[in-house]
């Protein structure tokens, strides 16, 4: 019995962790005015995309922030990588994997970091980022 109620006790606070990480990423995209883009050009990430734009920042925001469920990070290379800013400061970044074997994406900040799979979103404004 004491080790139902551990379990619980444990599913229980990783879940509350899932859903903090969830808050602060979403506060960090929200807050962001500038994201860079980059793609994997012959074994080297290239700057595709530079968004500060208020109009084109609303819609990125949007994509960053849709159907985002956090999972355990995952080793992958990634073939595009997004810079999020405030200001100057770099308060993040994601690592995204957009293979078919392997679609996923790795949100790192100095305080934090998760993982998700890439959302249809996500992966169709890379597509249309060359």
């Amino acid at each position: 019995m004491k080790y139902i109620a551990l379990c619980f006790i444990i599913l229980a606070l990783s879940s509350c962790s899932n859903n903090s990480n969830i808050t602060k990423y979403n506060k960090i995209i929200n807050e962001a005015d500038t994201f860079k883009i980059y793609k994997r050009v012959n074994n080297t990430l290239v700057l595709k995309k530079l968004i500060f734009q208020p109009d084109y920042l609303k819609s990125l925001k949007g994509i960053l922030t849709r159907h985002v469920n956090s999972e355990y990070q995952r080793k992958f290379i990634p073939n595009a990588t997004i810079e999020i800013y405030k200001g100057n400061k770099l308060n993040g970044t994601l690592l995204i994997a957009t293979s078919k074997e392997n679609s996923f994406v790795n949100f790192s900040s100095t305080d934090f970091g998760f993982g998700f799979k890439l959302t249809y979103g996500i992966g169709m404004y890379l597509d249309g980022s060359d």
